[in-house]
């Protein structure tokens, strides 16, 4: 999770950024009300859903309209999304079935105990993942580096739910299984002022033998059990749409759509004591870029995240949505140490919902 105060989680964030120029996104809406009369007709009308089709959407109905009302989404796109998110809850409603039973399924997600800060994938990869209670350490040549730079973007607490497009960046892991690239977003317990932090959990993407995988790392209250849940199916290069909540108490969820938003994969978990609560009143929803590493003891292996782009980024509640822009966010930072911050670079487009990030760890 994250190096905040409260020794959490800490986040093996990220960041990097290019200065590539941009067309501004359309104009920002307000985040008035939840879905309206008005928007539920022309989802049953325009688009042809069924009253039974939006009970299942529940929450997710909120993003759906505010990517119609942005996006203007065709008919298909619609049903892409609406497909999309079934299936996701399918699958959530399937995992936590078996959770209930104990049955093991490894078909769709894994989940590891993390140990010493690393967790083995089932391709039998040990990789680094955050860990609690460590602050990122110096550089001395005794010294083995255990956490990494990042960079994050945090939404004032309230909100339960992010999405968000991101262009993946261009990534090279010269330490095998030793650097490992992240999208990494998260939900994390806070107080009403976002100053305190008790456990949550980091959710995104991660680089490793040459693709793309989901993963959400999650840590209890009582910081005595660190767990990570990755998927099994790749994800495609170019642009994602990530779409993640706190989708249930204690339950966390993330779907994977390509641009168009035909579903890639999602996965999901269920957290006993870890108390993040769905109505969004006890969290903090977070975006952001990140390397984490173990036993490297140079920031010059050339290792890199080039231009990873995050935009369109949306948080969501029951009164509704809007840009994570600067009446939302609370936090924008580089995290790690000094000589770790000076290997970030961020380009910030559109206040805090468009932005850059690059990591480079080339000599």
């Amino acid at each position: 999770m994250r190096g905040k105060r409260i020794g959490l989680l800490l986040l093996m964030a990220t960041v990097v950024l290019g200065s590539t120029a941009m067309a501004e996104p359309s104009p920002e809406p307000s985040s008035s009300g939840s879905i309206t009369a008005q928007e539920k007709a022309k989802l049953l009308e325009e688009y042809g859903l069924s009253d039974q089709t939006l009970k299942q959407l529940d929450y997710q109905a909120a993003p759906l309209i505010q990517e119609i009302s942005t996006k203007g989404l065709t008919k298909e796109q619609v049903q892409h999304y609406v497909d999309g998110i079934l299936k996701a809850n399918e699958q959530t409603q399937k995992i936590e079935a078996n959770r209930i039973k104990g049955v093991v399924d490894e078909s769709v997600q894994i989940t590891r105990e993390v140990k010493d800060g690393q967790v083995t994938l089932q391709n039998g990869s040990t990789i680094p993942v955050p860990e609690a209670g460590k602050a990122s350490q110096g550089l001395a040549s005794d010294v083995t580096l255990a956490h990494g730079p990042y960079y994050n973007v945090d939404a004032k607490v309230g909100y339960r739910q992010v999405t968000h497009r991101v262009d993946l960046p261009s990534v090279l892991s010269k330490t095998p299984s030793g650097i490992i690239p992240y999208v990494l977003g998260g939900a994390y317990v806070t107080n009403s002022t976002n100053s305190q932090y008790y456990g949550g959990v980091d959710v995104g993407a991660f680089y490793e033998a040459g693709v793309w995988r989901l993963a959400i790392n999650g840590k209890n209250q009582g910081n005595t059990a660190n767990y990570w849940t990755s998927s099994t199916a790749t994800l495609p290069g170019g642009t994602l749409y990530l779409n993640y909540s706190v989708s249930a108490n204690n339950q966390v969820q993330i779907i994977a759509s390509d641009a168009n938003y035909n579903y890639i994969t999602s996965i999901s978990y269920y957290f006993p004591d870890i108390y993040l609560k769905a109505d969004g009143s006890n969290v903090e929803m977070a975006t952001g870029f990140s390397m984490a590493y173990k036993n490297v003891k140079s920031l010059s292996d050339g290792s890199y995240l080039l231009n990873g782009h995050i935009y369109d980024a949306y948080v969501y509640n029951s009164s509704g949505y809007s840009y994570m822009n600067s009446s939302v966010v609370v936090h924008a930072n580089k995290k790690g140490t000094a000589d770790e911050q000076k290997k970030v670079s961020v380009n910030t487009v559109s206040n805090y919902y468009n932005y850059y990030v690059s990591i480079d760890l080339r000599p």
